[in-house]
């Protein structure tokens, strides 16, 4: 998950967290591929579709 005691979190629920991008994740620089593989391993998903977004959320 992400970092609980950073004093900027905000999760009282403890919710799941879902990044939604509406941009083409294609031909990104390999700086960006880093920072969603550095989201993503704080248990943050990373959907790029209202589809993917519609499943998430089911």
């Amino acid at each position: 998950m992400t970092k609980q005691n950073h004093p900027n979190f905000f999760n009282p629920e403890n919710k799941k967290i879902i990044l939604y991008i509406d941009k083409p994740l294609a031909n990104l620089r390999p700086e960006h591929v880093k920072m969603l593989e550095d989201i993503k391993s704080q248990g943050v998903t990373i959907v790029n579709s209202l589809e993917d977004l519609k499943e998430v959320l089911r």
